[in-house]
């Protein structure tokens, strides 16, 4: 069985499906396309089954979710269990971090800065969108004088670029077809983040220096690296995004939730002692340490990408 990959340049992942379904010897299936994210607008893969990975979430490619788009292939897997559920899909995979070589600072004592927030300013139209509750809450919090510090890309692009990014975001919703947030295509339009520091070389050192970080995700459903970062680097995540209570309950434990919305994140902020931290700590070196399936380890690339792999597996399998 031939396997051509788009858009997929990681070797764990493509060594991973390649191992797995190679040796199959379908009869109706001779070449199997895999589509790291997927254009409609592009022609699709010549394949006899062709699968698509949903790795960006809908607030960066909403073209993507269009449902004609995903009946043009055979398999789909969003990057996301909580995704999956949203779009009734049965399969799914998660975001891999790979932990190898990184040292974890989980000491927490004696940083004197509080709260961080590392984050490319993005902008979208689309109502699931969290990008508008980053950068309202970032004004929020500088206005109140709360010790707190912006890094990241784009936070002092021209009006200009920033206008057209803006428009651009908000072709791409109308294009995808999706509802629009008018609030959120224009959310702090004319703010111009006086608490921006700079761009991250060495993201684990700025965070290893405040206690709090304050981690927004792209979108409600969706989790990326950004929570782990936060965890190795010992900065406690003041963390909106999808529930982990039922399905990893010791990274649950690792966080201080807040809900979707500027008061409560701030209240977070403000309200979190130095007990609270510390419980945090011992939760935080637990799940860490715990390689298996119940801590870190259920996200090592090796595990999510054998996982998509058997996923693919199954479905030649029962076609």
């Amino acid at each position: 069985m031939q396997v051509e990959f788009f858009g997929l340049n990681d070797e764990v992942a493509k060594k991973s499906i390649l191992d797995e379904i190679t040796s199959l010897n379908h009869k109706k299936y001779k070449k199997v396309s895999v589509s790291f994210n997927h254009d409609p607008s592009f022609m699709l893969p010549t394949a006899d089954f062709r699968v698509l990975l949903l790795w960006e979430p809908k607030a960066v490619m909403p073209w993507q979710y269009q449902k004609v788009n995903h009946s043009a292939f055979d398999l789909v897997i969003p990057m996301s269990g909580w995704r999956a559920q949203n779009l009734d899909l049965k399969e799914f995979a998660y975001h891999p971090y790979d932990f190898d070589g990184i040292k974890s600072i989980t000491n927490n004592e004696g940083r004197a800065k509080r709260l961080v927030m590392i984050n490319s300013a993005k902008f979208s139209s689309g109502c699931s969108s969290l990008y508008g509750l980053r950068r309202a809450t970032s004004k929020k919090l500088f206005e109140i004088g709360v010790d707190y510090s912006l890094y990241g890309t784009n936070w002092h692009m021209s009006k200009i670029m920033e206008v057209r990014k803006r428009i651009t975001s908000l072709k791409n919703s109308l294009l995808a077809r999706e509802k629009i947030c008018f609030q959120e295509f224009i959310s702090q339009l004319w703010y111009s983040y006086p608490e921006y520091k700079g761009w991250v070389e060495n993201k684990f050192g700025v965070l290893s220096q405040f206690q709090l970080s304050l981690v927004i995700e792209n979108e409600q459903d969706w989790v990326t690296e950004k929570v782990f970062d936060s965890l190795y680097a010992g900065a406690i995540p003041i963390y909106v995004g999808p529930d982990f209570s039922k399905e990893f309950p010791k990274l649950e434990a690792c966080i201080i939730r807040a809900n979707p919305n500027v008061d409560d994140l701030v209240r977070k902020v403000r309200e979190t002692s130095a007990d609270q931290i510390a419980r945090k700590q011992i939760a935080i070196r637990e799940f860490l340490s715990d390689k298996s399936k119940t801590g870190i380890g259920f996200w090592h690339p090796k595990e999510q990408w054998g996982h998509v792999s058997k996923v693919i597996h199954r479905a030649l399998l029962s076609a």
